[in-house]
């Protein structure tokens, strides 16, 4: 089997839960987050770090999650997809990944608490730029992350009608043999509820 045809039986096994869920609730409404992320610390494996991470730059990109209800009103199932991007003279960092899993929620309709567990496939690349003593650049070292990881947030949301925000800190693990990477910023996203 080629790579598309596992690709698409994988897509498949994933979502069919998601379709049967959403006609058991046809009733219920779907909640769609669109958010902008800052994440100012990044944190890299032990193994890959060198003189040049201390000036890792800043991370800026967006977030974007569709919230499934369940029967339970506590629970919601969430899937999403996040974008990072960064520049700086000597380190750039880029990449994203798509991700699913559980969203809780402590309070009522339109205030309350809510927490995210998601797993997902997650793909950074780290790009430094080596420089001699003379500022001349030496050569360029590139490494990514690729695989299996996790995303999580803590935070609240303040809901009236059909729009919202949901203010949240938001961790990001992203895995792999050539490196891996932790990720802490915040989020502040807009809900609309479909």
């Amino acid at each position: 089997m080629n790579m598309k045809r596992i690709s698409f039986i994988i897509f498949l096994i994933l979502f069919f839960p998601f379709l049967q869920n959403a006609q058991e609730n046809a009733n219920k409404k779907f909640l769609l987050k669109f958010g902008w992320i800052e994440a100012p610390e990044i944190g890299l494996n032990p193994g890959f770090q060198n003189a040049y991470d201390s000036a890792t730059p800043d991370l800026y990109g967006i977030n974007l999650e569709l919230e499934f209800p369940t029967k339970n009103p506590r629970i919601n199932i969430v899937s999403g997809t996040v974008f990072l991007n960064s520049y700086k003279s000597t380190v750039t960092i880029n990449g994203g990944g798509v991700f699913t899993g559980l969203s809780t929620k402590f309070g009522n309709e339109h205030i309350g608490a809510n927490i995210n567990f998601s797993a997902g496939i997650f793909s950074f690349k780290k790009i430094t730029k080596h420089y001699d003593i003379n500022f001349v650049e030496t050569y360029i070292e590139t490494r990514a992350t690729n695989g299996l990881g996790a995303i999580s947030s803590l935070g609240f949301y303040v809901k009236f009608g059909r729009f919202g925000l949901a203010p949240n800190a938001q961790i990001i693990y992203s895995g792999g043999t050539d490196l891996s990477m932790t990720i802490i910023g915040f989020n502040l996203p807009i809900l609309i509820e479909l």
